[in-house]
């Protein structure tokens, strides 16, 4: 995207998932609801990015954030719908480590009870 920028700086101590969960709720928010895909779309990934940092993720659901990402990226009618995108799919680029350690101790736990 041409136009916009913005840098954020985390250190190690951060929690990936955490991060891109207030910024979707951000989005969600803001959104006018005026289309389909970014009005369904936010909020659905806020409500699968809660559900994994609550730990009640899978990863069919990292799966299927992807999958509205994808439906959502330049299928609305504003530029908000793309900029609610790209915390959440360049989160699970760049730190899938971190969903899946929230799935995996998750998915351990219920296989220890």
């Amino acid at each position: 995207m041409l136009g916009s920028g913005a840098l954020i700086v985390m250190d190690h101590t951060v929690n990936i998932v955490e991060a891109a969960l207030r910024m979707s709720y951000f989005y969600m928010h803001e959104s006018c609801g005026k289309c389909t895909p970014c009005r369904e779309g936010t909020r659905w990934m806020y409500q699968i990015l809660n559900d994994i940092q609550n730990g009640k993720g899978s990863s069919k659901q990292v799966e299927k954030l992807e999958d509205i990402c994808d439906n959502m990226s330049f299928k609305c009618f504003c530029a908000l719908g793309d900029a609610a995108v790209a915390p959440v799919a360049s989160s699970i680029m760049h730190f899938r480590s971190d969903y899946d350690e929230l799935i995996k101790n998750l998915e351990s736990d219920e296989v220890s009870a």
